[in-house]
C-alpha cells in the first residue's frame, strides 16, 4: 500500500487525517488494526472489485467522484480498514476523485432529531442489564473470570466485561499466537471454550427474548432510512447518486444492523464481516428488487420483511421500503420513528 501513504489531504476528512493511511506501528495497540487485518480487507476489496466491478461494471475506469460514497467512524481501524478495502475495490486507487467522511456515531446516524430516542435507550439498558447478568453469573463463566483474573494479577473488576476477555482471546488465536501468560500461568483453551459456548448461549437466549431487537429497530432506522432513501432515488432515475456506498464500522453496528433485519447472530461476528444490500432491476427496466448478503451468503429470504415474497433470492424493493418508513414501528403500536421514540416500554 505505498502510494496510499502519500494520499492528498482534500481525500479525507480532517478528522481523520491525524491516522496514517494504514498501520505502521512495529507494536499493534489495543483495538488497532493488524497487518492480517490489513490482508483480511485487502481481499474484501479483491473480492468485490471483481464481482462488482470487472463482472458487473458497476463503477467503470472512467468514474466521478459521485460515483461513491464513502463513511467511516472516527476510529483508527475502521479508517485503516477503509482504506485496506478501497485501495483493492476503486477501479484506480491513485485517482484523487473519492473523498472519504467521518461519521461521529458507530450506527452511522448523522446528527439530529433523529438521533435521539428515549425509548430506545430504555431498551438497550433493559437488555445489556439483563444479557450482563446472565452472561457473567454463569458457574462456569464465574470461575473462568475468577482464574484469568487472579493470572494477571487483577481484580475481577478490573478485569473488564466477558467480550473484552473473548476479545483478548480471539486476538491470539487468530493470529496463531500463543495464549498470554502471567506470572505463574497461562490462559488455556478450556477457559476460551467455556466462555465462548456462554456467551453463544447468551446471545440465543438475547435473540429469543426480542428487547435487543426492539432496541436495534429503532437504533437502526436511520441508517436504514438513508439506504431506503438512495434506493427509491435510484429506483426513479435520478441522476448524480453515488453507486456505491460504504459504511465502515465496527461489531456493534453489524450486530444491531442483522437484528434489525430479523436475521440475528448468535455467534463471534468474524472480523472483517460485511453486510451487502444490492440494488436490482427487472429485464423490463419497471421493478426494483433488492438482496441483502451476509459474508457473501444470500440472506434475503430470512428478511423479516420479505419471508415467504423473496424470489429468486430477491425482495421488491416496496416491502424493505414500507418495512424501514412504516412496518417496523407497527410492533411498538406507532406509525413513525418520532412516534415510537416517545412510546416508552
Amino acid at each position: 500500500m505505498k502510494t496510499a501513504a502519500v494520499l492528498n489531504s482534500q481525500q479525507v476528512d480532517k478528522k481523520l487525517q491525524k491516522f496514517s493511511a494504514y498501520p505502521q506501528e512495529k507494536l499493534c495497540r489495543y483495538g488497532h488494526l493488524t497487518q492480517q487485518g490489513v490482508v483480511q480487507h485487502l481481499y474484501n476489496g479483491e473480492h468485490l472489485h471483481n464481482v462488482y466491478i470487472k463482472k458487473w461494471k458497476l463503477i467503470l475506469p472512467k468514474w466521478n467522484k459521485t460515483d461513491v460514497l464513502l463513511m467511516t467512524t472516527q476510529m483508527s481501524r475502521t479508517y485503516h480498514s477503509a482504506m485496506a478495502f478501497l485501495y483493492t475495490f476503486l477501479p484506480n486507487f491513485d485517482a484523487d476523485n473519492w473523498f472519504i467522511h467521518a461519521v461521529n456515531s458507530l450506527v452511522f446516524c448523522h446528527g439530529g432529531r433523529e438521533c435521539e430516542c428515549s425509548s430506545k435507550t430504555i431498551y438497550f439498558h433493559n437488555q445489556a442489564s439483563r444479557y450482563s447478568h446472565r452472561t457473567e453469573s454463569a458457574e462456569g463463566v464465574v470461575r473462568v473470570l475468577k482464574e484469568i483474573a487472579h493470572t494477571f494479577g487483577l481484580t475481577r473488576a478490573q478485569l473488564g466485561s466477558l467480550t473484552h476477555v473473548l476479545d483478548l482471546f480471539n486476538t491470539h488465536l487468530c493470529h496463531k499466537m500463543k495464549l498470554p501468560c502471567g506470572e505463574k500461568t497461562c490462559l488455556d483453551m478450556t477457559q476460551f471454550e467455556t466462555l465462548i459456548k456462554q456467551f453463544v448461549e447468551s446471545n440465543r437466549i438475547r435473540a429469543k427474548e426480542g428487547i435487543f431487537a426492539r432496541y436495534a429497530a429503532l437504533e437502526m432506522n436511520p441508517m436504514l432510512s438513508d439506504i431506503v432513501s438512495l434506493m427509491e432515488r435510484m429506483a426513479r432515475g435520478e441522476d448524480g447518486l453515488p453507486k456505491f456506498v460504504l459504511y465502515s464500522g465496527h461489531d456493534v453496528t453489524v450486530s444491531p444492523l442483522l437484528y434489525a433485519l430479523g436475521i440475528p447472530e448468535t455467534k463471534w461476528s468474524p472480523y472483517a464481516t460485511r453486510v451487502v444490500f444490492e440494488l436490482w432491476q427487472d429485464k423490463a427496466g419497471s421493478a426494483r428488487y433488492i438482496r441483502v448478503l451476509y459474508n457473501g451468503v444470500n440472506m434475503t429470504d430470512q428478511l423479516v420483511f420479505c419471508a415467504g415474497s423473496a424470489k429468486n433470492g430477491m425482495c421488491p424493493l416496496e416491502l424493505f421500503a414500507y418495512f424501514v418508513k412504516t412496518g417496523v414501528f407497527e410492533s411498538f403500536g406507532a406509525k413513525s420513528y418520532e412516534d415510537a421514540c416517545m412510546k416508552l416500554p
